[in-house]
């Protein structure tokens, strides 16, 4: 009588291997969209921060400037750009967030770069400030 063996056969290790493969997958790709959905909501707060802080300066000073060139805003952000536009005699603004072109947007998502936000406290996209 030959005796029994114990293990596995390379079968079960296969098998096992690729599903260790179709979860790391899964994982990972959650886990950027979740990344790039983390930097679009800072995004955003930023934006709602610059405006704050634009509308306090015109309340002080009856004028906008551009915070970001004159180094008054401080808040950094690796993956959007931030870009002030006072058109009208330093009486209204927009601000404008956009996405670096090396990263790419939380999928899923409408595409939403550039979002900006205004004097008035419109932001568009409108589907994007969800």
């Amino acid at each position: 009588m030959q005796p029994k063996a114990y293990g596995f056969t390379l079968l079960e290790l296969m098998i096992v291997v690729v599903i260790i493969a179709i979860l790391s997958t899964l994982t990972v790709s959650i886990y950027s969209n979740v990344v790039a959905k983390s930097h679009y909501d800072k995004a955003q707060s930023q934006l709602g921060n610059l405006a704050l802080a634009m509308q306090n300066h015109f309340y002080i000073n009856k004028r906008y400037i551009d915070l970001i060139d004159d180094a008054k805003w401080t808040e950094t952000n690796d993956r959007y750009t931030f870009a002030i536009t006072i058109p009208n005699a330093q009486s209204e603004f927009v601000i404008t967030a956009t996405l670096k072109p090396e990263f790419n947007g939380p999928r899923g998502m409408p595409t939403c770069t550039p979002i900006t936000i205004n004097s008035l406290g419109a932001r568009l996209p409108i589907e994007c400030w969800k």
